[in-house]
């Protein structure tokens, strides 16, 4: 039965062994490579999808508002939002090999440009480009069905225990990361030799840190948060706002070491 992993830190090639009641293999688009440590003879689930998103200014989208274009040429999604004070916008979705630098490539960048321009009125040029990232999704495929385009792949997640206790959180997307993690921890209490009474996840429960969870730093008026930021330590109104956004009550907390 997995009981821990043998670990060794690639900058320093210091190696040791943690243990643990019950292992999680939750390492995205390596989920197989790690499956496989534990079942040599486990089928790949895994097929990485490459998915490209480019920054352009803010005057592309509305500042509190969202674009999307439900089908592409190819039978994609395009999508515009606004973020962080400029204009995000993707997607690609196709095949791609497992790295871990993943680039985006000149010819996704420009078929994010042409579709663009395929519905908005102002022109989007290379140059407008401020950014441009790749991402790897871990999609999961179906072992019943043959392998087809990864557009037209599921985004759900799966949990997988093998025979030995591992348990394997695989696929699914950002938008249903709390989901995920639900799911995992119930798995996990299945798992466990000593699980508590009431085996099940409290995820949907509990608010995230920076959320004013018991209501004692700001009454959960997140307004007086970036007052006392602007007043108190000297911001403008955008940064005070972005770190409100971003950290909650923590971005007080940081300014008060």
């Amino acid at each position: 039965r997995v009981c821990g992993a043998k670990v060794r830190d690639t900058i320093s090639g210091e190696e040791s062994t943690i243990r643990a009641k019950v292992v999680v293999n939750a390492t995205g688009p390596f989920s197989d490579h790690i499956r496989k440590l534990d079942d040599p003879n486990a089928e790949d689930i895994i097929v990485p999808a490459g998915g490209v998103h480019v920054v352009l200014p803010d005057h592309f989208s509305p500042s509190d508002m969202g674009i999307i274009v439900p089908k592409t040429r190819d039978g994609r999604v395009l999508f515009f939002l606004p973020w962080e004070g400029m204009t995000l916008a993707g997607t690609t979705d196709s095949k791609t090999g497992i790295t871990m630098r993943p680039q985006p490539s000149a010819e996704e960048v420009k078929f994010i440009l042409r579709e663009a321009n395929r519905v908005l009125s102002r022109k989007v040029t290379k140059g407008d480009v401020r950014a441009a990232w790749s991402g790897i999704r871990p999609l999961v495929r179906d072992l019943s069905q043959e392998a087809g385009s990864t557009a037209k792949m599921s985004r759900s997640h799966v949990i997988l225990t093998s025979e030995s206790g591992l348990v394997t959180i695989a696929g699914g997307k950002w938008t249903t990361y709390r989901r995920m993690a639900e799911d995992t921890v119930t798995a996990v209490l299945r798992e466990h030799p000593d699980p508590p009474e009431e085996a099940r996840s409290r995820s949907s429960e509990i608010q995230l840190i920076g959320a004013d969870r018991a209501r004692v730093v700001v009454g959960q008026d997140f307004d007086q948060i970036t007052i006392t930021l602007r007043e108190t330590h000297g911001f403008d109104k955008d940064t005070a706002l972005h770190l409100t956004r971003n950290y909650g009550t923590r971005a007080l907390q940081r300014f008060s070491l």
